[in-house]
């Protein structure tokens, strides 16, 4: 699965990665660590867990946190937050304005060079697809003027075949992994 993910790794390139629900953990371990292998410094974005949960995780997998920055939206919403040296805590998921600001200020002060957005998925849980749709792309906007890659992650069945069919608009690739 290594090999396949790398495969679509490439400096600048933004994607979304297709997972199915009962493979997902897996699938994103396996993207990070190949992400870990290509980019040199990533911002992990976390919509649906706290950073210290994830930084936790990694560290289990073996992956070495000193090439993360987080943006963590789940933290500030249930208890204060104060600011950590690796760490930019967002108010909410919803919280879009507020987020896509965290994601500027992350890449001007982190040199960043791969965002991994986990997950479009959660922001549909909060917002309409067409609010999402307009999020991703003036994101996309961003990363490609600056050249850094994302990698979007999707549920494959919490996502409609409309959604997938506008991200690929102006996403490099749409890749379903775990089939």
């Amino acid at each position: 699965m290594n090999k396949e993910i790398k495969n679509h790794l490439k400096k600048g390139c933004i994607l979304a990665f297709i997972l199915p629900n009962d493979k997902y953990k897996h699938i994103l371990r396996e993207i990070i660590k190949s992400a870990q292998g290509v980019y040199e410094k990533i911002c992990y974005v976390s919509l649906n867990k706290p950073c210290t949960t994830i930084k936790n995780e990694l560290e289990e997998y073996g992956i070495d946190c000193k090439k993360f920055t987080f943006i963590d939206c789940v933290t500030a919403s249930v208890k204060s937050a104060g600011l950590k040296n690796d760490t930019i805590f967002v108010s909410s998921p919803k919280a879009l304005t507020e987020l896509n600001i965290a994601i500027k200020k992350i890449y001007k002060h982190f040199n960043v060079d791969c965002v991994i957005f986990d997950s479009l998925s959660t922001l549909l849980i909060y917002e309409p697809p067409s609010t999402v749709i307009k999020f991703v792309h003036s994101l996309v906007s961003m990363f490609r003027v600056n050249d850094m890659a994302c990698i979007f992650t999707v549920l494959k069945n919490e996502v409609g075949e409309n959604v997938i069919k506008d991200l690929s608009m102006f996403l490099d690739e749409v890749v379903s992994l775990g089939e």
